[in-house]
């Protein structure tokens, strides 16, 4: 289990990550930026699974080319290293221009299973604030893409991390299905309780889900 001990390494680059965000806000909450991507690691360091410093300091950094003015890749490079620059080029959806997020989304279930974590992670932190959320338009169009293009990455993640350590990603998989089911189920009743006349409910459990996903260990 990934321990919630912070070098040295990591608080600095927590400590970048507020500096690079400092101002911005969240949409919904209102609440400081950072904590969005403090949650991520806090669910880094809960998870049944050892991610590396590396990891760590990417999932703080994911946003950065999407959301901060004063984004620079050489600078990250230099400071951080070239897997923590790739991890956040694979992780930020401006590279597509605006394409559709299926593409985005597809990309990334070809992407190493520790950057399809992160993303899981993420949403799984942007998943969690759904009691205060009001717009039930936005519920529905967030629940459905979760449930049609994110859930599936699990059993890629899965897949994909199968060769490195089967037992390890297995249970980093149902560890993060399990809450993100429950995040999802909560949205659905949440937009229920917004609009009453909503009769259609999207099925929760992804479409035809990869022989090799959650299935990889008996």
């Amino acid at each position: 289990m990934s321990l919630r001990v912070r070098d040295k390494a990591l608080l600095d680059c927590i400590e970048y990550m507020k500096k690079m965000h400092d101002g911005q806000t969240r949409r919904i909450t209102k609440a400081p930026y950072y904590i969005h991507l403090l949650t991520v690691l806090g669910f880094m360091e809960e998870a049944p699974f050892f991610f590396a410093l590396r990891d760590k300091q990417a999932a703080l950094l994911h946003d950065l080319q999407e959301d901060s003015p004063l984004f620079s890749w050489d600078e990250v490079v230099e400071k951080f290293g070239l897997y923590v620059a790739g991890a956040v080029a694979m992780l930020s959806k401006t590279k597509l221009g605006t394409g559709s997020p299926a593409v985005y989304f597809a990309m990334l279930q070809h992407a190493s299973p520790n950057v399809i974590a992160i993303k899981l992670l993420d949403r799984l932190a942007n998943t969690s604030d759904y009691d205060i959320i009001t717009d039930a338009e936005w519920l529905k169009k967030y629940l459905e893409e979760t449930v049609q293009l994110v859930l599936p990455l699990v059993h890629h993640m899965v897949a994909r991390g199968a060769m490195i350590s089967a037992q390890g990603y297995y249970e980093l998989g149902c560890w993060i299905d399990d809450r993100l089911q429950s995040n999802l189920h909560g949205m659905q009743a949440r937009i229920m309780e917004l609009d009453p006349q909503h009769s259609h409910t999207i099925s929760i459990k992804p479409p035809n889900p990869p022989t090799s996903g959650l299935s990889v260990i008996p």
